[in-house]
């Protein structure tokens, strides 16, 4: 049988990174960062490769705000320009693209030109003087944009720069820690999936035991109730009298009358070995007889069934003897006469 030709495998995904800075400055810089980025594998996004689809719809800085939403990186580059105004903002596009960014919480890269930062520093200690000129910087917003970045609780670090190379040497050993990152995440997934499912069952088991608590506190029955129903005396009594039904009864006196309905005789208070344990005869057949020995403390003292857990349950509570009948010679009443026997004194 020839196989048919076989598809071509799906290209799998890439990390898709967005360069955004001016662009007449720092072509220089944005060529190289390309480089390095596709070295490793990864998709640079850059409106002048025509990553960035277009239409006459809206302004063009729009869909370059677009497209990164559709990225996983955002390396953003501060220079000396100012750059293209937005149409909308008192910004810069490429200030625009980065306050994007930071509101659709993207991972974030921020570099400064050294001479920018410079700049900065001086701005800082004479923000109130008019008409200050900067060696590097062509318009003062652009150190009012740098002053904003340092000011926001996250995304807040800014890497300063003198050429490409301390921008490729800074995100090599960051992307490289993500990767790192992710590998131990994966590895201890299977750990923290197991803590997710106790904190899910801590979490129901304490609504259940809130919800009881309440019950308990507005109607007093809710938790005796669930624990009376799963007794472990139903289960005892289920299996050494081989019932092939549920067991249930709440006081000894529906006890008794199940117990009667199955054969099993109440055996008279008189006749017991232990005054304090209710006993309950069979007989199997001619020969052999079965001895059920309930402790008295199962039941209060008004009958009612105590309640009970199975860690508190004790097996020798409910237990069953089997004996054979003895050779009678002469006329005489059984050891265990029945509490509906007549005695003959």
């Amino acid at each position: 049988m020839v196989a048919g030709p076989r598809s071509p495998p799906r290209p799998m995904a890439r990390p898709r990174v967005f360069i955004s800075s001016t662009f007449y400055d720092l072509r220089y810089l944005r060529a190289d960062l390309e480089r390095f980025i596709k070295e490793l594998g990864y998709e640079p996004v850059m409106h002048e490769r025509g990553n960035v689809p277009y239409s006459t719809k809206q302004a063009l800085e729009h869909y370059c705000y677009r497209e990164i939403s559709q990225a996983d990186i955002v390396v953003n580059i501060i220079g000396g320009r100012f750059g293209s105004a937005s149409f909308e903002e008192s910004y810069s596009v490429s200030q625009q693209e980065l306050r994007t960014a930071i509101g659709l919480n993207k991972q974030i890269y921020v570099f400064v030109e050294a001479a920018v930062y410079a700049d900065y520093r001086i701005f800082l200690n004479n923000k109130t003087v008019k008409d200050i000129r900067y060696n590097a910087a062509d318009d003062v917003r652009i150190l009012r944009f740098i002053e904003e970045v340092e000011g926001l609780q996250k995304n807040n670090q800014v890497i300063q720069f003198a050429n490409s190379d301390k921008i490729v040497h800074h995100l090599r050993e960051q992307w490289a820690g993500l990767f790192q990152r992710f590998l131990d995440e994966e590895m201890r997934a299977p750990e923290r999936l197991l803590a997710d499912e106790m904190r899910a069952a801590l979490q129901t088991l304490n609504e259940t035991v809130a919800y009881l608590t309440k019950e308990r506190d507005t109607q007093g029955t809710a938790i005796e109730e669930i624990l009376l129903s799963n007794h472990p005396i139903f289960a005892r009594l289920k299996e050494i009298t081989q019932t092939p039904y549920p067991v249930f009864f709440r006081r000894k006196t529906e006890m008794d009358a199940w117990l009667k309905a199955r054969q099993w005789k109440a055996v008279d208070a008189r006749l017991r070995d232990d005054q304090t344990t209710l006993e309950y005869m069979k007989d199997y057949n001619d020969e052999s007889y079965g001895l059920i020995k309930i402790a008295g403390g199962v039941f209060d003292n008004e009958g009612r069934l105590r309640v009970s857990t199975p860690d508190q349950w004790q097996k020798q509570w409910v237990t069953i003897e089997v004996g054979k009948k003895p050779v009678e010679d002469f006329e005489d009443f059984p050891r265990a006469l029945a509490e509906d026997d007549a005695l003959p004194f």
